[in-house]
């Protein structure tokens, strides 16, 4: 393709990340290839996405099977192989429920509204505490919990409803007693700033201390280690223990 054609089909699509100059046309487990033949060793995994590595034979073999059989029929009717991997989810995790979203954005944006949901239930109100260089999603309620100012910029007015506090600052958390959020949401380490900042000295158990707690997080480990109930939500899928 020449570089004329490819300038109009980048005009064409919405420019909405500034992306590597790198196409990228198969993959095979930790490996892709460009267009031009070269190897990668591929550290990102789809953000997250390709877990199993590239074209894994049994989950290339299940979704052909499937999709010679039938493609959708949305949520208004039963699920078979939903319902059965839901299933699953429960008895291999701590939890009880599975929900389903196509991306993390989706997921975290059902977190927050089953964490207002669960307050109005029990007659409280408060905000939502996240912890400042976070990042949850880009839908309009994620942004308001991610607390980056360049990330949120032109989009404001932001849903209200969120207090951010130093992420790793155990002095910071005593404010939490005067806060009292109905809700705190915080990522296990967090990777969307210039470098990863685990979280350390215990802050972690002691922020889920504040009440009912939703954690961002790459993998479902989360378990009741932690005093009180945990919500935990996966990048690309929720689940969430019985409220109490």
């Amino acid at each position: 393709m020449d570089k004329m054609a490819q300038t109009v089909q980048k005009q064409a699509l919405m420019q909405t990340y500034s992306r590597t100059p790198v196409k990228f046309v198969k993959g095979k487990g930790s490996y892709v290839w460009d267009e031009n033949g070269e190897k990668y060793l591929d550290f990102t995994s789809g953000i997250a996405v390709c877990n199993l590595g590239h074209v894994p034979e049994k989950v290339k073999n299940k979704v052909a099977g499937q999709l010679d059989r039938i493609w959708h029929t949305s949520n208004l009717f039963e699920i078979g192989p939903q319902e059965e991997l839901a299933e699953k989810l429960a008895a291999l995790s701590a939890f009880d429920q599975a929900f389903f979203a196509n991306s993390g954005a989706e997921a975290n944006e059902a977190a927050i509204k089953l964490a207002r949901l669960d307050a109005k239930k029990r007659g409280k109100s408060g905000p939502i505490v996240t912890f400042k260089h976070s990042f949850h999603g880009r839908t309009l309620g994620t942004l308001s919990a991610t607390a980056q100012e360049k990330i949120q910029h032109g989009f404001e007015p932001l849903v209200p409803g969120f207090i951010y506090l130093p992420f790793n600052d155990i002095a910071a958390l005593r404010d939490l007693a005067k806060i009292k959020p109905i809700a705190v949401m915080f990522e296990l380490i967090q990777g969307k700033v210039a470098s990863f900042r685990q979280n350390r000295n215990g802050w972690m158990p002691l922020s889920a201390r504040a009440g009912r707690t939703i954690v961002q997080s790459l993998w479902m480990k989360c378990r009741r280690a932690w005093a009180g109930p945990v919500h935990c939500l996966p990048m690309n899928s929720t689940a969430s223990n019985r409220i109490s």
